[in-house]
């Protein structure tokens, strides 16, 4: 972004058995705006559940350090390869072509489920929905079409 950076970072613990669990640690200045993400998803995780087959289709928030010249807020990652719905057309435009009709249709019905769980359930408004703010997920729900589902991410 403008004012800061995002980084897929693996975090792990010696309490956990299962090794590293990948997160996102945005790095920015002025830190108002993380402050804002912060607080503001901590609000939707209260507020959406996950559907039904357990996915919740927005970054959690995980922890938020203020320091004199900007902040940190780490937050769980949506996606382990960082691709977003820019990436995934680029991709196919390099190797097929266009887009196939079917796979559009799938994304868009899931952005627009998703946008429905937040302003309905959230009662959030994304001031910034766009190519780029979608990043590719794995879901184990049994409905995602290849394993992939769709994150909303930037709140700031």
């Amino acid at each position: 972004g403008v004012y800061g950076v995002v980084l897929l970072v693996d975090v792990s613990s010696e309490e956990d058995s299962e090794g590293s669990q990948r997160r996102a640690l945005k790095i920015q200045a002025p830190i108002g705006s993380l402050a804002h993400e912060y607080s503001l998803l901590l609000e939707v995780e209260e507020r959406v559940q996950p559907d039904s087959s357990g996915f919740y289709p927005f970054p959690r928030s995980e922890a938020l350090y203020a320091f004199s010249q900007g902040g940190l807020f780490m937050m769980t990652a949506g996606s382990e390869s960082g691709m977003n719905l820019i990436d995934v057309a680029n991709t196919y435009k390099n190797i097929m072509g266009n887009v196939p009709e079917l796979i559009a249709i799938y994304y868009t019905s899931r952005m627009l489920r998703h946008l429905e769980s937040l302003h309905e359930d959230g009662k959030v408004l994304h001031c910034d929905v766009k190519p780029d703010n979608w990043v590719l997920t794995s879901s184990q729900a049994r409905n995602a079409v290849g394993g992939c589902d769709l994150m909303l991410v930037d709140y700031g």
